[in-house]
């Protein structure tokens, strides 16, 4: 699972200009511009009370709504609020599929499994460098994030017959549409967030942020989905442990993955459960494509056209990469770095070695997946 804030920070040309600076609050630390206030759009749809009708105009934005008729005008609150719970939503059907087949990774595929998690890691780090601000330009954010959906689909469907040829080419798509996705969320949140404060009178930093809140509140779900899932299909027709005692002295603090056989088997799963895992898993992975292109509003009607995509106009790919880099001269970026770090060892120890002593210690893989719901 990629680390959505720091991927975000890294790749919108918005918040890594070369000229940005940091700017120092009236509290004494310091103002990310990512938060400057925009304009707020004035109304043409207003009512003799002053208030909107809450209806978008005819290129489909609605106008900014005067805080104080916002009183008479909830419509507008709820809309933003909606299409923060339907990406929620989406989200969390596409990680309930993906974290739990990641996991899985090296117990039912092992070296064909973890080599394509290492792909997708590799893929992502060309991703962030070049695509979010280049796909967002042309497919917007609401279809950035539908469209990257599916190359986390399509590794999923490698699952039915995971081979090098298969997982590898999948892993790679699933890489190069993780930080466009990311991005294209983190985006929209902000940009309703900012909106919404506006209208409101808020702070957009407490703003932005509970929205946030509210997106993790659902996508942290997804673990506990996904493993349900996974136990329920792999407990049916277990038989009985079958190890010797020379084996199960290897388990525990005595595992060691490298002095294990190193081939690719299923571990004993039977095509069914594998197949049962992998069509659950796939709708799941659909279905967070659909609910985004069917239920979400394009960001252009809270913002405007203009300014969905301001920031990656008049910008190269190479000028974009070079304020990335650029960016990492602030001190709150660099205090990012190495918790972004130690979260990337973190997930591949929980999703390789940490998974891989089901092989030798349980029946098959529910012991990893019983595991992994208690942490």
């Amino acid at each position: 699972m990629v680390n959505e804030a720091v991927v975000y920070l890294l790749t919108h040309p918005s918040h890594c200009s070369p000229d940005m600076t940091m700017k120092e609050s009236q509290h004494g630390s310091f103002d990310n511009p990512v938060f400057e206030p925009e304009d707020v759009f004035q109304g043409s749809n207003i009512q003799k009370d002053g208030s909107l009708d809450g209806k978008p105009d005819k290129e489909g934005n609605i106008q900014g709504v005067p805080e104080e008729s916002l009183e008479h005008n909830p419509k507008v609150a709820r809309i933003i609020l909606k299409n923060i719970i339907i990406i929620s939503i989406a989200f969390t059907f596409l990680f309930t599929a993906y974290n739990s087949m990641a996991n899985l990774q090296s117990s039912i595929n092992q070296t064909v499994g973890t080599v394509s998690l290492t792909t997708i890691y590799a893929a992502l780090v060309v991703s962030c460098c070049f695509l979010p601000s280049l796909l967002i330009k042309i497919l917007k954010t609401k279809y950035t994030m539908a469209i990257c959906m599916l190359g986390y689909s399509s590794y999923i469907a490698a699952q039915f017959y995971p081979t090098l040829a298969t997982m590898v080419p999948t892993a790679i798509l699933v890489g190069l549409g993780a930080a466009p996705m990311w991005s294209a969320k983190c985006s929209y949140l902000t940009q309703v967030g900012t909106k919404y404060a506006e209208l409101t009178g808020q702070d957009k930093e407490v703003v932005i942020t509970r929205y946030f809140g509210i997106f993790f509140l659902f996508f942290q779900s997804t673990q506990v989905w996904g493993n349900l899932i996974s136990s329920t299909v792999l407990s049916v027709d277990t038989g009985e442990l079958n190890k010797t005692d020379e084996q199960l002295e290897k388990c525990g603090y005595n595992f060691c993955l490298f002095k294990q056989n190193d081939t690719n088997s299923d571990d004993g799963i039977p095509n069914w459960q594998r197949y049962t895992m992998a069509s659950i898993y796939l709708v799941c992975a659909l279905l967070s494509s659909v609910i985004i292109v069917l239920f979400v509003d394009p960001l252009r009607r809270f913002v405007g056209k203009e300014k969905e995509t301001a920031a990656t106009e008049g910008k190269s790919e190479i000028q974009l990469l070079i304020a990335t880099f650029n960016h990492m001269r602030h001190p709150y970026q660099l205090l990012i770095i190495p918790l972004t770090i130690w979260s990337g060892v973190e997930q591949g120890f929980f999703q390789s070695d940490y998974t891989a002593v089901s092989t030798w210690c349980c029946h098959s893989v529910i012991c990893s997946v019983l595991l992994l719901q208690d942490m």
